[in-house]
């Protein structure tokens, strides 16, 4: 029976796929080798098991590194990157602090988040590779498909800020679908429909089909009047902040009250 993988072990995991280089920092440390066996000491886990979680989720993101590109994610791992991808790196950060101050909330979150009923992951793990394709794809070729230079492209896709990239001045914005076939499902969270929304012709959807050997693409302005989206409720993992204020920290003003 495969060894069950601990919820802090893999939260940590992926932080380090995701975070990348910013997770070193967060650890407090100058090396990979340094942070697995800090890690692993904090976590009670083998330094090579940190590793291995790491390298299992890193064909997934956008990092240097490769993977283990040639394997079926487990459903764990799969299950997690489906219910975090709502979630900022700002929060995510946030989560890595606590299992490392030892307070359990983070833990017991992801606990509840990797047990997502294996009905519903069938296709996530095809659905992300898909996704990260379609992305690097509008990245090598922005110039000829909206008009604009790579080097002028804006990276937001882990700031869950409802859309993948944008332009410099924040004036236009693009959500990136990609598909294996020429027709098919796209999945967008509530986020990004409701940004889409208000936005109107300022967000830009580009699906990029045939993946991965006849790709092509296809730019939709407004994409909310030129599709027809239907609502589907699920439950996914979310974060909230919450912050002490201490009003004699600040300065305030008096107000009058009205007399009606």
């Amino acid at each position: 029976m495969e060894k069950r993988i601990g919820p802090a072990a893999l939260l940590i995991g992926y932080a380090m796929s995701r975070l990348d280089a910013r997770s070193l920092v967060i650890l407090g440390c100058r090396t990979w080798d340094e942070a697995f066996e800090k890690a692993g000491g904090l976590l009670g886990e083998r330094p090579k098991s940190i590793k291995a979680l790491r390298d299992e989720f890193d064909p997934f993101f956008d990092n240097a590194r490769r993977g283990w590109s040639g394997r079926a994610a487990r459903r764990p791992l799969v299950a997690l990157m489906h219910e975090m991808e709502g979630v900022s790196d700002a929060a995510l950060e946030s989560l890595v602090q606590d299992v490392i101050e030892g307070r359990g909330t983070a833990v017991q979150a992801v606990d509840e988040a990797i047990a997502t009923p294996p009905d519903r992951l069938a296709h996530v793990a095809d659905r992300l590779r898909t996704g990260a394709f379609a992305e690097r794809v509008f990245q090598e070729h922005c110039l000829s498909l909206v008009g604009l230079p790579r080097s002028e492209l804006v990276d937001t896709r882990n700031e869950a800020c409802g859309y993948d990239f944008r332009n410099q001045s924040g004036s236009l914005m693009y959500e990136i679908k990609g598909l294996t076939t020429v027709s098919g499902n796209l999945l967008f969270t509530d986020l990004e429909w409701r940004i889409a929304l208000a936005s109107r012709s300022r967000y830009l959807l580009v699906v990029v089909s045939g993946i991965p050997n006849t790709t092509r693409a296809a730019v939709l302005a407004d994409p909310t009047r030129s599709l027809a989206g239907r609502p589907r409720a699920e439950r996914r993992f979310c974060t909230s902040w919450t912050s002490p204020y201490r009003e004699a920290e600040f300065a305030t003003t008096a107000l009058r009250a009205d007399a009606g």
